[in-house]
């Protein structure tokens, strides 16, 4: 898989199964950061900046969903899609909120 490819993979996933699921959950899904270009405001190694990660913001009935767990269904339906979406509800630092595609041979362990 080449990067063009996990891009496209990773847009048809988040639009057609995630944003769709997360309104079926009763959530209001709100995009907070999809792909990030300028190599600002992640982490050195970040998905963002290869446009193969997005954080989504949760709200349900109006109030801002904060916590991780409020994202767990979601996150692991999101794996649930393909052995190379990750979420970050999972990771070292936790981040409820972020969804990435990382294929392995295209991106090691980065997540």
């Amino acid at each position: 898989m080449n990067l063009r490819e996990a891009r496209i993979k990773f847009t048809f996933l988040f639009a057609t199964k995630l944003i769709p699921k997360a309104i079926e959950l009763g959530f209001e899904p709100v995009f907070d950061e999809i792909t990030q270009h300028a190599r600002v405001g992640h982490m050195a190694e970040s998905l963002h900046y290869e446009g193969c990660a997005g954080d989504l913001i949760l709200y349900k009935k109006g109030n801002w969903l904060k916590k991780t767990e409020d994202y767990q269904e979601l996150g692991e339906y999101w794996e649930s899609l393909n052995s190379d979406c990750k979420w970050g509800g999972k990771f070292t630092k936790l981040d409820g909120g972020h969804f990435s595609f990382a294929p392995v041979e295209l991106f090691g362990g980065r997540k």
